[in-house]
């Protein structure tokens, strides 16, 4: 019987957990996905395949800490289009719990940090309307607890989404007129 590194072991529980997602198997493939998480001591790219794992499985809360750990663990990494797309992800799980706000902060930081391929998997899912309004009821909340700046932010977030959204056009003039009356903004 041939024994298998950790390293093998890693990567040849890796390799079935895909196989088993790919097949649409995601109960079968959390075993091994969890395995090549402890296997791998916890590294980024399993914890992204448990989470797609747990996200398949409507596990939502145990995938957002697996994403949660991925992103803390990137915090210094330079790889911005793979950070914003766990961001994309960390905000579609928030979602899933009845988080909205926290989704729209998600999105944010992803927009932030690749706005194109932020736009591009945001208009995919949750879609370029739903994404759009989140980011208006989440301006005018700001808004009226006089947080400008937040409000701003959710107001160019979203027209980064949905570039000629009447309701963000017209939050962000409003956020703009209270501005001009002595408020400040960044």
């Amino acid at each position: 019987m041939r024994r298998l590194s950790l390293g093998g072991l890693r990567k040849a529980a890796a390799q079935e957990a895909s196989t088993l997602l790919d097949r649409g198997q995601p109960g079968q493939a959390l075993g091994y996905c969890s395995l090549s998480v402890l296997a791998g001591g916890s590294s980024a790219c399993h914890l992204r395949l448990r989470a797609t794992c747990l996200a398949e499985l409507r596990e939502f809360g145990r995938a957002l800490r697996d994403l949660d750990c991925v992103l803390q663990e990137a915090a210094g990494d330079g790889d911005l289009p793979r950070r914003a797309e766990d961001f994309c992800c960390q905000g579609r799980l928030l979602l899933s719990l009845g988080d909205e706000a926290g989704a729209a902060g998600a999105f944010a930081q992803a927009l932030k940090l690749a706005p194109t391929l932020a736009q591009n998997s945001l208009c995919e899912q949750p879609g370029r309307g739903p994404t759009a309004h989140m980011f208006l009821l989440l301006g005018q909340c700001c808004l009226e607890e006089q947080r400008h700046a937040e409000a701003w932010t959710a107001a160019e977030s979203g027209l980064l989404v949905d570039p000629n959204h009447r309701g963000l056009k017209r939050l962000k003039a409003k956020i703009r007129r209270e501005a001009s009356s002595g408020c400040w903004l960044q």
